[in-house]
């Protein structure tokens, strides 16, 4: 009994390891057509492992419990076939006169089994990632939207694949918000969260006040951390539309008292119903897409390809190689440089700002701000002086 023990249990922990390895060799041989997916030219190869003992027989049902010896297409021990039907295999194994044992079962699929049947026979969305059907076909084969975020897909990755921009917006997943001036920005779900995908380029609070327009040189120069100002970046009104504006701290707090609560509760210079993040609020955000909690803790660079979730792709907004963009989140960071508290305007197409809700606890005047770079892959968290001009991206409540 220890002796078939034993066999048990190495035939388990191979034939775990084998079958395992030819899923993903048959997952990984797909292609889409007419919404069928196929196994186009190849064969599911089952192979045991060459230390196993005793005669091997590999079987076939199609319930589980009436199983019949797969005698054709059998060479050796290997099994070669084309799956015309669904179909679960096994392996039997007999060693003198040890009562038969068996290997897992594993369920082959027929090469004509669509993307939606996978689904509903409990094969996930991330499976057909791995084994190389991409979301396009998952669309194409009449996958939803919702479906497919549910499934991990962002809304990034949707609409890069060719989503409707109507079914996502009836999905809740993307929308537009309108700012006092009468500016609209398009909205984008990340998890939990709605951010707006653009930058902030208003002139007025919600409740219509007017933000100081101060032009970059002396003027700025002359700020306080205290002061309330926005600027376009090298004072030129065309980059209004693409960077939005640049605000002091002051300006996007429109003197609230700093919040590191989540959600913040400071509108700000944001639209009703919608505030400035916090700290925290952008560590979510961070952590949903990989980041750890002691990196979100930490400063500088962190994390790994974050930062590339988040920025636009190419090298329109981003100078080369805009590192590990992949804007599956569908944020859109664009780099939009920033203004200095010197007066001066620096690192457009470098790097992008984005001003915190939260004041840096060891500074009177700083506080805490975000920002992606186009030779980084990870976000960089930090504090910055309250007259620097930065980005605004805002939350919905």
């Amino acid at each position: 009994s220890i002796i078939l023990s034993i066999m048990k249990k190495t035939v388990y922990i191979v034939l775990l390891i084998t079958i395992t390895q030819c899923i993903n060799a048959q997952f990984a041989a797909v292609l889409t057509r007419n919404g069928l997916i196929l196994l186009e030219n190849d064969s599911v190869v089952l192979v045991p492992n060459e230390n196993l003992r005793g005669t091997m027989q590999w079987q076939k049902s199609n319930n589980a419990i009436i199983w019949s010896d797969a005698n054709t297409n059998i060479h050796g021990d290997t099994l070669t076939f084309v799956p015309e039907v669904s179909e679960l295999f096994r392996l039997q194994i007999i060693e003198g006169t040890c009562l038969p044992i068996y290997s897992d079962i594993i369920k082959i699929y027929s090469r004509y089994t669509t993307i939606p049947s996978y689904i509903s026979d409990g094969i996930s969305i991330a499976d057909l990632l791995t084994a190389g059907v991409s979301v396009s076909d998952m669309l194409s084969a009449g996958l939803s939207v919702t479906e497919l975020y549910e499934g991990g897909i962002l809304v990034g990755t949707l609409e890069q694949s060719g989503a409707d921009s109507t079914d996502l917006a009836n999905a809740g997943l993307i929308g537009t918000v309108t700012d006092y001036d009468g500016n609209m920005y398009k909205w984008v779900r990340i998890e939990d969260q709605v951010w707006m995908a653009e930058n902030l380029k208003t002139s007025h609070y919600a409740d219509g006040s007017a933000i100081p327009y101060v032009e970059g040189g002396v003027e700025w120069a002359n700020l306080t951390y205290t002061d309330k100002a926005y600027c376009w970046y090298y004072d030129s009104i065309a980059n209004k539309d693409i960077y939005g504006g640049l605000y002091t701290w002051a300006a996007a707090m429109n003197s609230a008292n700093s919040s590191d609560a989540n959600p913040s509760g400071v509108q700000g210079v944001c639209p009703d119903e919608w505030h400035l993040p916090s700290d925290a609020e952008w560590k979510e955000l961070e952590m949903f897409l990989g980041m750890s909690q002691s990196g979100a803790d930490d400063t500088n660079f962190r994390g790994t390809d974050e930062g590339g979730k988040l920025k636009e792709t190419g090298t329109s907004h981003w100078c080369s190689p805009n590192k590990g963009a992949t804007n599956e989140s569908g944020f859109t960071a664009l780099a939009g440089g920033s203004m200095s508290s010197g007066g001066w305007w620096y690192q457009e197409h470098i790097l992008s700002y984005f001003w915190v809700a939260t004041k840096y606890e060891y500074s009177v005047s700083s506080s805490w701000f975000r920002c992606q770079s186009c030779i980084e892959a990870g976000v960089f968290r930090g504090r910055s002086g309250g007259s620097n001009g930065h980005s605004v991206r805002c939350v919905k409540d």
